[in-house]
């Protein structure tokens, strides 16, 4: 069973690409995995909502680290603003 793959195009000023590339090649590794590893990383930090915002709500639902302020002025007291 093959993996469908598609094909990026992406301008890349020439002196980053040539350095990326150097880099690629002293590792041993080819460009378009460290390209796909890296596109992997972006894709799992930026997932909406991320595990860290996931534990924020579950921690909200069990009434955990939650904080109440009277009015705006409580509100900048208790975070030293």
């Amino acid at each position: 069973m093959s993996i469908k793959s598609e094909l990026i195009a992406a301008k890349v000023d020439v002196n980053l690409k040539n350095a990326f590339m150097a880099i690629a090649e002293r590792k041993h590794r080819p460009a378009s995995q460290i390209l796909r590893d890296l596109i992997r990383i972006y894709v799992e930090n930026n997932k909406i909502p991320n595990k860290e915002t996931l534990e924020t709500f579950h921690k909200t639902d069990r009434n955990e680290d939650v904080f109440y302020a009277k009015n705006i002025a409580d509100l900048m007291k208790q975070l030293d603003i």
